[in-house]
């Protein structure tokens, strides 16, 4: 059996993937800042250098994945240095445990598609120019430059996966959330924008079948994937499907925030070619998540 560590199980990739491998037959660790008492194979981080060393000490993995860091464009506009430290120094922190107690685990790093920034091309592909516009993007970028020290000069097999608009049912931050939140007090929720930026869309149930295909079929030479559906879908109709379920009117304001790209598609074809298809419509999931939401007794 395959023995997986989940850095960052309790958040909401995290969690999922913990939930989803360990249903596919996965001995699945997890390891996060939060106390558990009732989990099992949970382990609390008090720091990378004490906790992850211990761990890998004692429990010889086969593959380590990491969900930890901020996902806060704005919040990194205001403190770039903590970001910074969640996102990218981390990871150099990671992969020291790893060439110090066990070089043949596998690394599994989510970076994210916010390193391209607003690509000169839609859809944009693995090999395409990075541009980062925010300082999340910039420390995502530079994990993955820390990820590629650690594979060419210490030989230790990793893959960089680019999550676009990931959603789902457990998400308490980012744009549903922020439109769910608003509505529970007005009956015409304004959203940012004007509803002609694009984004691509992956339900996380799609995201765990990703990464479970990339674990068993990636040959881990600083590979690189986009983790998406290659559909690019305008704000304006996932808004309609989204309050459609919700029973609530809204209204585009034409304002923008600081750090989002205006356009996003990327290319998953090297993702497809292991494998990987949507199982779950964007309709579908937002009703999914709309029901969810409702649950949440805000």
């Amino acid at each position: 059996m395959l023995k997986v560590l989940v850095l960052g199980s309790k958040g909401f990739i995290g969690s999922n993937l913990v939930t989803y491998l360990s249903s596919n037959n996965v001995e699945v660790h997890g390891a996060d800042l939060q106390s558990d008492y009732d989990a099992t194979n949970y382990f609390i981080i008090t720091s990378i250098e004490v906790t992850l060393g211990s761990i890998l000490k004692k429990t010889s993995f086969d593959y380590c994945i990491n969900c930890i860091g901020s996902a806060n464009v704005g919040y990194s506009f205001i403190n770039p240095h903590s970001d910074f430290d969640s996102n990218a120094n981390v990871v150099s922190k990671i992969l020291v445990q790893l060439k110090q107690c066990n070089t043949a685990c596998k690394f599994i790093h989510l970076s994210s598609a916010a390193v391209y920034g607003n690509p000169k091309q839609i859809p944009v592909s693995e090999i395409d120019c990075l541009n980062p516009i925010s300082p999340y993007g910039y420390n995502k970028l530079i994990s993955e430059l820390i990820c590629k020290q650690y594979y060419e000069l210490f030989k230790i097999p990793i893959c960089i996966l680019r999550p676009f608009s990931v959603y789902g049912s457990g998400l308490k931050k980012q744009v549903f959330w922020d439109w769910y939140v608003k509505s529970r007090s007005t009956n015409n929720v304004g959203l940012l924008g004007n509803g002609m930026e694009t984004r691509d869309f992956i339900h996380i149930d799609d995201l765990c079948f990703a990464v479970y295909n990339i674990m068993l079929k990636s040959a881990f030479n600083y590979d690189i994937y986009n983790v998406c559906n290659g559909e690019e879908v305008s704000i304006s109709s996932v808004a309609a499907l989204y309050f459609n379920a919700l029973q609530i009117n809204y209204t585009f304001i034409n304002d923008s925030t600081i750090g989002n790209p205006i356009n996003w598609c990327g290319n998953n074809k090297k993702l497809a070619s292991l494998g990987y298809h949507k199982s779950i419509t964007l309709q579908a999931g937002l009703t999914k998540l709309v029901q969810w939401q409702t649950n949440q007794n805000l």
